[in-house]
């Protein structure tokens, strides 16, 4: 098995992935699988009862790890990923935030962050 699941387990073991809407970060053309990003979206404010009453942007992840970009999700063994799709690996604590955010069908704004030897 190779492609996304071998890039999930090596480079980001214990997340999980998800690709973005394939039109997220058309200015980001310069990141690189393994790159680091925090996601923001606009999410539900919801009231005492779980109903929906406003909603505000804010992190639905945070140093996720990208595993796949537009320019290199053709893989030679598994063939083509989505074309134009960003593909990430966040936690799983963070699944419900980036899943919610995209079946609403929310615009995701993608920072991309340090590598870590520059914090």
């Amino acid at each position: 098995k190779g492609g996304l699941s071998v890039r999930l387990a090596t480079m980001a073991p214990g997340r999980v992935a998800v690709d973005l809407p394939a039109d997220t970060a058309p200015g980001l053309t310069g990141v690189a699988i393994g790159d680091r990003v925090d996601l923001y979206s606009e999410m539900a404010v919801v009231d005492q009862t779980g109903k929906s009453v406003a909603s505000s942007v804010g992190p639905v992840a945070k140093g996720a790890v990208l595993i796949g970009t537009p320019n290199n999700n053709n893989d030679k063994q598994t063939g083509p990923v989505e074309k134009g799709a960003y593909i990430v690996a966040v936690s799983p604590d963070e699944q419900k935030n980036v899943a919610d955010s995209a079946v609403r069908g929310k615009k995701f704004t993608v920072f991309l962050l340090p590598s870590k030897g520059g914090q």
